[in-house]
């Protein structure tokens, strides 16, 4: 895997109710390229960042489209409300990711679609890539409060008349006379139509809630392997990773920290994730919130340091082999607590393009 900078030009901007469907083109379409399922970061004024899914498949000539849920007073969304227009530039950085697409091992395995709000982009852009050529059952669940949360209903409606092997679901919870709808949560939906999901593949892509109920649910109960279970994983903040319920104890850490050629004692509260706290120094931004998809807080250790850690999980040495220049001795941040086993370690924090990008633009 590797992330670089990117210049976007603004094609178009639509704003459809609570959502914005924003079209941008790479300036330079040729180093720019994702697969359906990933997602990058925009750099917005004041150094903000935000991470959006890629809402179209891939194209060469670096057009695609991202959704933006629209809030009240937020920082995007007032620039897309006011101000944003055609041709001006965003900065970005990415691609990251890896809810991407795993071509099932048998046409008779269906493949799940769960998804909530904007949550529906990455598996949009799945979809427009694979319904073509896939050959396997796909249904798709989308779930909103109301009808007006289905922004895209006619699109997939559209796919599902044009695709006999496509089965589009709108779930709603908190509208039960829409006829064409069901009623109640993707996940249960989902598991009501199919009792055994032990040759599936499950993708779901929204709101972290949705997405772990989904997850016990269809593992539990209706036999989905683990590894078949594909989520979009990024969160809007460090404070969802995995070390984010600990308090920061009163004990503290020392280490030394080398990054851009300087080498400096930095002393870390324990408690929390070491990534969470360098974010905290200033000192790295780590994108996708501990859910190991992007790799950005991968730090390099000393090698006799190395091996007195926790060893990674098999997630986190899947990730890593995915990384440009990744080495031997290379952890993700996010897996790491700061306690005891890293009292005096020695850590270099390689060139990270998005922690530079945040400095440049705060």
């Amino acid at each position: 895997m590797s992330f670089n900078e990117y210049q976007l030009s603004v094609c178009d901007v639509q704003l459809t109710g609570l959502v914005a469907r924003l079209v941008l083109k790479c300036e330079q379409p040729a180093g720019l390229f994702f697969k359906e399922g990933q997602y990058l970061n925009l750099v917005l004024p004041g150094g903000h960042m935000r991470a959006y899914s890629f809402a179209s498949p891939y194209r060469a000539d670096g057009i695609f489209e991202l959704h933006v849920r629209l809030h009240e007073g937020g920082v995007f969304s007032e620039i897309l409300k006011k101000n944003l227009k055609q041709n001006d530039v965003l900065v970005a950085s990415g691609p990251f990711g890896n809810c991407v697409w795993h071509p099932p091992a048998h046409e008779d395995a269906p493949i799940l679609m769960l998804a909530t709000g904007t949550g529906i982009a990455p598996l949009k852009a799945l979809l427009e890539a694979e319904l073509p050529r896939c050959k396997a059952s796909i249904w798709l669940y989308w779930g909103g409060r109301v009808a007006a949360d289905i922004y895209l209903r006619n699109h997939f409606e559209l796919l599902a008349h044009r695709y006999a092997h496509f089965n589009f679901v709108p779930v709603l919870s908190r509208d039960g006379g829409d006829a064409r709808a069901a009623f109640g949560y993707v996940q249960d939906e989902a598991a009501r139509q199919h009792a055994d999901l032990s040759r599936a593949h499950v993708y779901a892509c929204g709101s972290p809630r949705m997405i772990e109920i989904a997850r016990t649910l269809l593992t539990g109960s209706r036999f989905l392997s683990s590894e078949n279970f594909h989520a979009d994983a990024f969160e809007a903040s460090w404070e969802r990773s995995q070390f984010a319920h600990v308090p920061p104890q009163n004990e503290a850490m020392e280490l030394w920290v080398t990054a851009e050629g300087s080498r400096e004692r930095r002393v870390l509260p324990s408690g929390q994730s070491l990534m969470l706290a360098l974010s905290t120094a200033g000192l790295m931004h780590g994108v996708c919130g501990g859910r190991q998809s992007c790799g950005t807080c991968r730090v390099v250790f000393q090698e006799e340091e190395f091996h007195e850690l926790t060893p990674p999980s098999r997630s986190e040495q899947r990730l890593l082999k995915t990384l440009n220049n990744a080495g031997p001795y290379d952890r993700l941040a996010c897996q790491l607590p700061v306690n005891g086993q890293l009292s005096g370690a020695d850590i270099i924090l390689p060139d990270n393009p998005v922690s530079r990008m945040k400095q440049q633009m705060a």
